[in-house]
């Protein structure tokens, strides 16, 4: 009932992508940059989406500073997916050859298949197919002004550093390439994939919840005020966040940036979860390349919901914990019930936990967990090996429990408009050739986000 009633809500307050040029901005750290995403598979451009970058490839040449400069000239161009070298600047970031990519050594930094050119597939095609068109000549252009290895501190407005302002550049250069031509641009997407980094409090961020929302809504606010103003349009972009979790998840603050994460999505209508980023194929931290594109696969899901059906999308929650005697039930918001449990992949390795990702714990420590059910499309009982005491609390994708991963997704069968891959000797690591996925659309249930909450005693 909860996910029926968001799917009938109108949000009428975010940007209509009615501009010659609509604007994705793609931010955050590592993740949102493509790190390790070699080889690209995107690389066929597809005409019929016009979906295009700024330059020879969404990122700029320069992987950090402060300005973003296209690679090979400030033109908008069909995008595709591109590895670029790691020479130092300002000499690097050129694209490599085929043959350069297959020779990488494994664990290579170098950045490739991005999430952003899944999106734009993704939602430019079910947009298509929901207009009964069969092309726009409205383009849709990519930038992506991600820098790795960073804090939230460091990627926002007013930090030495001017990353920020990769996002004020590129925004700046395709106005005035729409200036020129007489053409209009509007900023319509905001893509966050970050903040990995403080969760590590060795890194010197925010790790506290409370702390860490402010920043990051510090954050989208200022992108959408700046960007808005360079543009002169009146709507706001939507902004679409990714949750941090996997390996990168610290139980040590309560799972706190992932928590804060949804905190704003439940707040503000114009901000929205794709999806936990620890469903898919990863090399180890960074995912892979069809972990990019089969994650960029689920940003472009949510677009087309929000954006041109406006729906007010919600993924997977809990909606309530109760306790009764060794009994936890869990109820939850479900976007396509029912729920059920799948693998997620850990590395390339399908994985299922005994608990299904959930942990128990009291004042006394740890509490078993003996059995994980679903009872009903939108609940799940958890059984428990002792009596509890004091304050009780569910985790779920705990980094204790299951490192950041876990199993209960929804039955969303929506399909994916491209096909999990594997190329023997293009640079992909053997065991990324995965027979149950090979070959066929990327599955697109939706995952529960992680979570931590106190259950109440009935």
């Amino acid at each position: 009932a909860a996910a029926a009633a968001a799917r009938d809500e109108i949000n009428t307050r975010i940007a209509r992508p009615v501009y010659d040029y609509n604007i994705l901005i793609t931010d955050g750290q590592s993740l949102s940059n493509g790190n390790e995403g070699w080889a690209a598979l995107s690389k066929d451009i597809r005409a019929t989406l016009n979906i295009n970058m700024l330059g020879d490839s969404v990122r700029p040449k320069n992987e950090n500073g402060s300005t973003f400069t296209p690679l090979n000239g400030a033109e908008i161009r069909p995008a595709r997916a591109v590895v670029q070298d790691l020479i130092a600047p300002p000499d690097g970031g050129n694209l490599m050859t085929d043959e350069a990519v297959a020779a990488l050594p494994r664990g290579a930094n170098n950045f490739g298949e991005t999430v952003d050119i899944g999106a734009m597939w993704m939602w430019r095609e079910m947009q298509l197919q929901f207009r009964g068109l069969a092309t726009d000549e409205r383009k849709i252009v990519a930038v992506n002004c991600g820098v790795g290895g960073q804090i939230i501190e460091h990627l926002s407005k007013g930090h030495s550093w001017g990353f920020y302002n990769r996002i004020i550049s590129a925004v700046t250069q395709i106005k005035a390439i729409a200036d020129t031509e007489g053409k209009t641009c509007g900023v319509v997407g905001f893509l966050y994939l970050g903040n990995e980094y403080n969760y590590d409090s060795t890194k010197g961020g925010a790790t506290d919840r409370a702390e860490y929302r402010a920043l990051l809504r510090k954050l989208i606010d200022d992108v959408i005020t700046d960007t808005t103003a360079i543009t002169g349009q009146t709507e706001p972009p939507l902004t679409v966040l990714y949750q941090t979790s996997g390996s990168w998840t610290r139980d040590s603050t309560n799972m706190s940036i992932g928590e804060a994460q949804l905190d704003i999505c439940a707040a503000d209508a114009n901000v929205m979860m794709a999806s936990p980023a620890y469903a898919v194929t990863d090399k180890g931290g960074h995912l892979d390349a069809n972990g990019y594109r089969w994650l960029g696969m689920q940003f472009g899901k949510v677009l087309h919901r929000a954006i041109d059906r406006r729906q007010n999308w919600r993924p997977l929650q809990p909606l309530s914990v109760t306790l009764s005697g060794t009994l936890l039930r869990a109820d939850f918001l479900v976007w396509s019930p029912p729920l059920q449990f799948r693998s997620c992949y850990v590395g390339s390795s399908p994985t299922t936990y005994a608990a299904k990702g959930f942990r128990v714990t009291d004042d006394a420590g740890d509490v078993p967990v003996t059995r994980v059910d679903i009872v009903a499309d939108t609940v799940v009982d958890i059984t428990l090996g002792r009596e509890t005491t004091g304050d009780v609390y569910l985790w779920y994708a705990s980094q204790t429990g299951s490192n950041g991963n876990g199993n209960l997704f929804d039955s969303d069968t929506t399909v994916a408009v491209a096909n999990y891959e594997f190329h023997e000797g293009t640079g992909q690591y053997p065991e990324s050739n995965i027979p149950e996925l090979v070959n066929r659309p990327y599955p697109l249930n939706n995952p529960c986000v992680a979570f931590r909450r106190q259950a109440i005693a009935i």
